[in-house]
C-alpha cells in the first residue's frame, strides 16, 4: 500500500498540476493521507487473517466441528460404527435418503449453534462469531459432499462423506481465511483507486 499509495499521490498531483502547482500538491498530499489511513486497518485484517491460518492449522478446530456435527448426525459414536458394521442400524447410516441427511445435518448444526461458549463482552462475542462461522462453513462443505454423494438416488454414506469432507480440512480453512484476506484487500486497494481518482476531480473543478 506505500508504494501505490506513492505512486496515486504522484498521478494526481500530475493530473491536477495544470490547476497550479500548489493546489496540484495539495491534492498529492490527500490522496497519501487517504491511502495511508486504509493502510493501517488493511495491515490489522492481513495480521489477523494470518493468525487465523496459522492457529487453525496448529489446533485443527475443523476437525473436532465435523466430528461434532456427524456425531450428532449419526447418533452413534465411531465405536458402535466399528463393532455393528452391517447391522440394520448401520445399514441406515450407509444408504440414508439424500433429503434425510440434509435434516440431519440442519439439525446438529442447529443443536450445535445452540451451544453456549464460555467468556462474556468483546472476547466472548468474538468467540461465538468464530465458532458460527467456522460451523457455517463446515456445513456448506458437508451440504457439497452429501449432494456429490447421492449418485442416482441411492442414499448417501454419511461415514464416507465425514471421510471425504475431513481430508485436508483445516488446511483448505486456513488457505480460505488467506484468500478473504486477499479480497478485502483487493476491496481497499479499488476504494482507494475510485478515492484518488475522485480527489483529483474534484479538485480540478474546485481550482
Amino acid at each position: 500500500m506505500g508504494v501505490a499509495g506513492v505512486v496515486a499521490g504522484a498521478s494526481v498531483t500530475t493530473w491536477v498540476a495544470r490547476a497550479g502547482w500548489g493546489v496540484a500538491l495539495g491534492a498529492g498530499m490527500i490522496t497519501l493521507l487517504l491511502w495511508g489511513a486504509l493502510a493501517s486497518p488493511l495491515a490489522l485484517k492481513r495480521g489477523i487473517a494470518a493468525g487465523i491460518a496459522a492457529a487453525i492449522e496448529r489446533s485443527a478446530p475443523g476437525q473436532a466441528v465435523l466430528r461434532e456435527l456427524f456425531d450428532r448426525m449419526l447418533a452413534v459414536d465411531d465405536a458402535s460404527v466399528m463393532g455393528q458394521r452391517g447391522g440394520g442400524a448401520v445399514r441406515t447410516v450407509e444408504n440414508l435418503p439424500l433429503r434425510d441427511a440434509e435434516q440431519a445435518l440442519k439439525r446438529a448444526v442447529g443443536e450445535l449453534l445452540d451451544v453456549p461458549l464460555e467468556g462474556e463482552g468483546t472476547r466472548g462475542g468474538l468467540r461465538r462469531r468464530m465458532r458460527d462461522a467456522l460451523v457455517e462453513r463446515i456445513e456448506a462443505l458437508t451440504l457439497t459432499g452429501l449432494r456429490e454423494a447421492d449418485t442416482g438416488g441411492a442414499g448417501v454414506d454419511l461415514m464416507k462423506v465425514r471421510n471425504q469432507v475431513g481430508a485436508g480440512l483445516d488446511a483448505r480453512l486456513a488457505v480460505g481465511a488467506l484468500e478473504a484476506a486477499a479480497h478485502f484487500t483487493r476491496l481497499i486497494v479499488i476504494g482507494a483507486l475510485i478515492g484518488s481518482v475522485a480527489i483529483a476531480l474534484l479538485i480540478e473543478r474546485a481550482a
